[in-house]
């Protein structure tokens, strides 16, 4: 346990070896969001900007592929209202999801 106190004696610098005082420019430290400051900072927005980013992307495709499969259902309504069984629906539907639109 001597050893180890010595070790730390050697490493952290005595008060007498540092005779300046230095103090920090607090304002430029909480402007790159590295201060004491309480506020959320510009971190603190810039994330909160990317999570509203994302939901409303998220939302904007789930409307998508909601307006997409209500025209489907629609459009195998119609083929089912003029006689198409269910076996040439489905076939409909698995020839579209394979097509290769370009």
């Amino acid at each position: 346990m001597q050893k180890l106190s010595d070790e730390m004696s050697l490493v952290l610098p005595d008060e007498s070896l540092m005779p300046y005082d230095v103090t920090f420019n607090e304002e430029l430290l909480d402007l790159h969001g590295l201060g004491y400051s309480d506020g959320i900072g510009i971190k603190g927005a810039v994330l909160g900007l990317e999570v509203l980013v994302v939901i409303l992307a998220s939302l904007i495709m789930y409307n998508s592929f909601a307006l997409s499969a209500f025209e489907k259902a629609g459009y195998l309504g119609t083929l089912g209202a003029v006689g198409a069984t269910r076996l040439q629906c489905s076939c409909t539907v698995r020839k579209q999801a394979t097509e290769n639109k370009r």
